[in-house]
């Protein structure tokens, strides 16, 4: 094979920048302290650090939701711990009244209940980082007010019942308010199963009793309806003490889905699990549906209803303080009330307790996950400066050696060899 002059010259030329290149690279690594600047310096090297950077990012993003969520739900736990004390001191007032050699001081009374559903109402509509803590996801409207001449309270927003979700890792979404709906509001629970054999149409109905903050009667009468398999319409009707309709929703009926494997309800109107509101009468009648336990596998059709209390704290606070005004000894069912409500005060905030345990421990798993990715990137990206600059030298000698004889060999021909 003939060797041409040009061929030495590429040869020596590619050699000599491949030193050069080894040594720039080497001097950048020493400067930066970083082994891969660029994909091409070490692809697997590169591609496995961008992999973990990429999970690192995305646990930096889920430990500050974590620490968000956290301070909302401090925030939340003092709240309710607030309520909690103004209950207790209720119940101490109610207990007090009750004794003998009391009378006459009635109007003394009534005006510490009436303080107390002040305090009350103010810590209901507390608001953290402009959001309202029990509103739900209405964070623009007071969840809670007076009627005319603070004679009772009704609800003014319409999502009190929003759950508020955040991500904590790839595959947990963790609910982290307490709703109002659910820690102030009336609730109407089903339970039980619908036949998944039945046959399209087949209907099923259920009545129950609902009060307005008045403490007036109505009687609410569902019915679901099998549309096709694993899908039903939800119908209502609201009627007061004479039989007069006062709300319903023949012409737009809730559509109740279920997971076709576990048999649970998997949306409520196309949507995630949510309460069904009703309301009537300005405000004065609110309540809602709960729906999300029922189940629709093959058996029987068992449905069941219950209330979880005739109506909100406010209004049963409400209720004493004009009873005993007017000189009456306080009911039994609102005494009752109240220390059912202190009871469910505390029942939520130990659930409130639970999520923040529960996501103090998501975010040390993180943390020490973090602390296992940052030493795999650092291994993979540290450099080892001595080694580094034993190379850069061994590097740059070589270069100096060819320079040299780059100097001697590369203006000789083939005729100074012959």
């Amino acid at each position: 094979m003939r060797i041409s002059d040009s061929m030495l010259n590429r040869n020596y030329i590619y050699s000599i920048n491949s030193q050069k290149s080894e040594v720039e690279k080497l001097r950048e690594q020493i400067a930066t302290q970083i082994r891969v600047n660029r994909p091409s310096d070490d692809p697997r090297a590169a591609s496995r650090i961008m992999n973990l950077s990429g999970d690192l990012s995305a646990m930096e993003k889920y430990k500050s939701n974590i620490e968000d969520s956290l301070t909302f739900l401090n925030q939340t736990s003092s709240t309710m711990q607030g309520i909690l004390d103004e209950i207790e001191r209720v119940d101490v007032k109610l207990t007090e009244f009750q004794n003998a050699g009391i009378e006459g001081n009635e109007k003394v009374y009534a005006n510490q209940l009436s303080l107390a559903l002040d305090s009350l109402l103010n810590l209901a509509n507390q608001k953290f980082d402009d959001k309202y803590i029990f509103g739900g996801t209405d964070y623009s409207t007071k969840p809670y007010a007076y009627t005319a001449g603070k004679a009772n309270v009704i609800q003014q927003s319409s999502s009190t019942a929003g759950k508020v979700r955040v991500k904590i890792s790839p595959n947990i979404v963790q609910d982290i308010n307490v709703t109002g709906a659910e820690l102030f509001g009336t609730i109407l629970k089903y339970d039980g199963n619908l036949d998944s054999s039945a046959a399209r149409g087949t209907v099923v109905t259920n009545e129950n009793k609902v009060y307005d903050v008045e403490g007036n009667e109505y009687t609410v009468k569902t019915e679901i309806k099998k549309s096709v398999a694993g899908k039903y319409e939800l119908t209502y009707e609201v009627t007061d003490s004479n039989g007069t309709v006062v709300t319903d929703n023949k012409s737009k009926p809730v559509e109740i889905q279920f997971d076709p494997l576990k048999h649970t309800v998997k949306s409520i109107n196309g949507h995630n699990l949510k309460l069904i509101s009703v309301k009537a009468k300005g405000g004065a009648l609110n309540f809602y549906l709960n729906v999300n336990n029922l189940t629709d596998k093959k058996g029987n059709t068992e449905i069941s209803s219950n209330l979880n209390q005739k109506t909100d704290i406010f209004n049963v606070i409400a209720k004493l303080r004009d009873e005993i005004n007017s000189g009456k000894k306080p009911s039994a069912d609102l005494v009752k009330a109240v220390k059912d409500f202190h009871q469910k005060m505390l029942n939520k905030m130990s659930e409130v307790g639970a999520v923040i345990n529960r996501l103090t421990d998501n975010k040390a798993m993180i943390e020490n996950q973090e602390l296992s990715m940052k030493d795999v990137i650092a291994k993979e990206q540290d450099v080892d400066v001595v080694d580094a600059v034993s190379k850069m030298q061994y590097y740059d000698y070589l270069l100096q050696v060819s320079y040299k004889m780059s100097a001697m060999i590369l203006p000789k021909s083939i005729l100074d060899y012959l």
